[in-house]
């Protein structure tokens, strides 16, 4: 691995942290946004988050497992400076 390949490569892993920082913030907002929002609903929010953690999910997990993919090219290519 070259200086300029590793250079790409720390480039490439803080894009992500900041990719990733910018939606924990996004998620956090959400996240206060639906506690307000179960707090006015009342007792039928089970069934509403329900509804909604469902329909939600495989795009969360989809977003996930491609970041970590990427993550983890990085850090093998990392490794294998040593």
């Amino acid at each position: 691995m070259t200086i300029e390949q590793l250079r790409d490569d720390l480039v490439s892993a803080f894009e992500l942290l900041r990719t990733q920082n910018s939606a924990l913030h996004d998620l956090l907002t959400e996240v206060a946004s639906i506690r307000d929002a179960l707090i006015e609903i009342g007792p039928k929010y089970k069934e509403v988050l329900d509804r909604h953690r469902a329909s939600g999910g495989s795009v969360t997990a989809t977003l996930k497992d491609r970041d970590w993919k990427e993550i983890e090219t990085i850090i093998q290519r990392l490794k294998s400076l040593s």
